[in-house]
């Protein structure tokens, strides 16, 4: 979002406005440029060996920027920048320099390079009358959407609030600048796994924009396609399915239906349909939006990469490996082409790729990939955000897998960690990690280590699923197994018969499972030689097998 020296409180377009951004490629962006953007090219030539003013510098460095001649951008930027040091430490032209030349290099993931000049810009901004303009606000809001793309969620969130504040105070709080902050706050916040609030600021933007645009304007669309994709993520894929739906059919109506903004939402089709377990539907959708994308951006462009990896990703969902790979390496291969090695799309696609590995039972080939996307998270969130949880979940089940479980345990004893300190939010995570955890001990041989942990999981699962759960059967059956492994008798016992009592008044006292049940606990006690009990179990559930057998068929 450049600034306009001339027009500062003009609407200006978002830059995080769908889930999947669109970057438009070098050959598109020159179409557009060389259709509307002459005119300007020329007024701003200067004479040989003259450089131009700073206000032909800084139009000229736009309109490159817009061709994506990114290196004459560059070179304009820069020259403009020379000029405006000399106005003066404090001169506003120097901060409307600095934040166009940070945009640049943001949108070439030049972070290093951006955010000093960004942070420049605010102090310039600060120490003059305009620490609570629009320009400030729009310097706060780039900065805050670097630290977005560097998954530096905490910093970027106070600097999205304070733009969104300048903006409802000198617009007024339903001005469209106002709804695209509130857009990219919610876009912060449900990376932070902050959903209610996300949803209430995605809940007015999208009626800041109906009101302002229309309820057909494709800006309307790119926030339900937000909302939808924040229905998703928190599993509420019935909910989230109109809003993309609608979302498509204003794309089709108001753009080409081989426009990037479409493909976007067939992307987002995909994944919704993929989370449904409807991969005939999600192949469809993905298709499609790749067959656009690749005829818009050309094949090698990363926008092309995020649709191969998510149709790879749902190849891997459905057990087609083979077909899977192909697509999950080369959107790789195509990230790294583009981004560089240290982008966390590149740790995305390393971290699927690997997962891929290890269901094949590839162990050797999926570990170097993930604990290079451990590395690039790392380098990006930090060594204790729970971000990482995914991939050292995937790390620790090859470790396991491979038999080297010290290492499985101390990759899920750090995970654990991480997951805690992330408190009430992550309770059902915390949850898997204790099961992963206590089934390794199981798998070492080690039940005095595995009881505690599945106590602890055991109390988790009856507070947030409740006390009658399948889960929290299934963890009542390991319980009296682990127990009884350890001569524990009577805590045995009371295990599997809470475990029972629980079976029968949900399934029914003559209920299949609870022969099932009374039949597993048998051969446990009879391993442990406790012969008498576990005869007394085996005719209960010899009683309960012939009633069943008794019943007449079902019509």
């Amino acid at each position: 979002m450049f600034l306009n020296q001339t027009n500062p409180g003009a609407e200006r377009n978002s830059l995080k406005e769908c889930v999947v951004r669109a970057v438009v490629s070098v050959r598109a962006a020159r179409r557009v440029a060389e259709a509307l953007l002459v005119g300007f090219l020329l007024c701003a030539e200067a004479l040989p060996g003259q450089e131009p003013s700073w206000p032909d510098a800084m139009a000229a460095a736009q309109q490159a920027y817009q061709r994506a001649d990114f290196d004459e951008a560059e070179r304009l930027f820069l020259s403009a920048l020379k000029q405006a040091e000399n106005l003066g430490a404090t001169d506003p032209k120097l901060a409307t320099t600095l934040n166009n030349l940070a945009e640049l290099y943001r949108t070439q993931r030049r972070y290093a390079e951006a955010e000093p000049f960004y942070r420049r810009a605010l102090t310039i901004l600060d120490t003059g009358r305009d620490s609570d303009g629009l320009q400030a606000a729009t310097v706060q809001n780039n900065l805050a959407l670097l630290y977005y793309e560097q998954m530096r969620f905490s910093e970027a969130e106070p600097l999205s609030r304070r733009s969104l504040g300048i903006r409802e105070k000198l617009l007024g709080p339903e001005n469209p600048e106002v709804a695209t902050t509130l857009n990219n706050l919610a876009e912060l916040l449900r990376a932070l796994h902050r959903y209610p609030e996300a949803k209430s600021n995605h809940l007015r933007a999208l009626a800041i924009r109906e009101k302002a645009f229309g309820v057909d304007h494709p800006k309307v669309a790119a926030l339900l396609n937000n909302l939808a994709m924040l229905c998703v993520e928190q599993g509420r894929t019935a909910e989230g399915r109109p809003l993309l739906e609608r979302a498509l059919a204003i794309h089709k109506k108001s753009l080409s239906p081989e426009h990037p903004d479409v493909a976007t939402t067939l992307n987002n089709l995909g994944e919704l349909s993929r989370a449904e377990n409807r991969y005939a539907d999600a192949e469809r959708f993905y298709q499609q939006a790749l067959m656009i994308r690749e005829k818009f951006f050309g094949p090698r462009n990363p926008e092309v990469a995020t649709i191969l990896h998510n149709l790879g990703v749902l190849y891997q969902d459905e057990g087609r490996y083979a077909q899977a790979e192909p697509l999950l390496r080369r959107a790789l291969e195509l990230r790294i082409a583009a981004l560089g090695e240290d982008d966390p799309r590149v740790g995305a696609a390393q971290r699927s790729l690997g997962e891929l590995y290890e269901f094949q039972g590839r162990y050797q080939d999926a570990e170097p990939l993930l604990k290079g996307s451990l590395a690039i998270q790392e380098r990006i969130v930090g060594t204790e955000s729970n971000d990482l949880g995914r991939v050292l979940d995937a790390l620790a089940r090859a470790y396991q897998f491979e038999g080297r479980y010290p290492e499985a345990e101390s990759v899920l004893n750090r995970l654990l960690q991480i997951r805690e300190r992330a408190g009430a939010a992550e309770q059902e995570d915390i949850a898997k990690t204790l099961n992963s955890l206590a089934g390794l001990y199981r798998l070492e041989g080690r039940p005095a280590q595995a009881e505690p942990v599945y106590r602890r999981l055991l109390a988790l699962q009856e507070r947030i699923l409740g006390p009658k759960h399948e889960k929290v059967v299934a963890t009542l059956d390991i319980l009296a197994a682990v127990t009884l492994e350890q001569g524990k008798l009577a805590d045995a016992d009371s295990f599997f018969e809470k475990a029972l009592s629980i079976r029968g008044e949900t399934l029914g006292p003559d209920h299949p499972e609870v022969a099932t049940s009374l039949e597993n606990y048998a051969a446990l006690l009879r391993k442990a030689k406790r012969l008498e009990k576990a005869e007394e179990l085996e005719a209960r559930a010899r009683s309960i097998r012939s009633k069943s057998s008794e019943q007449p068929p079902k019509q």
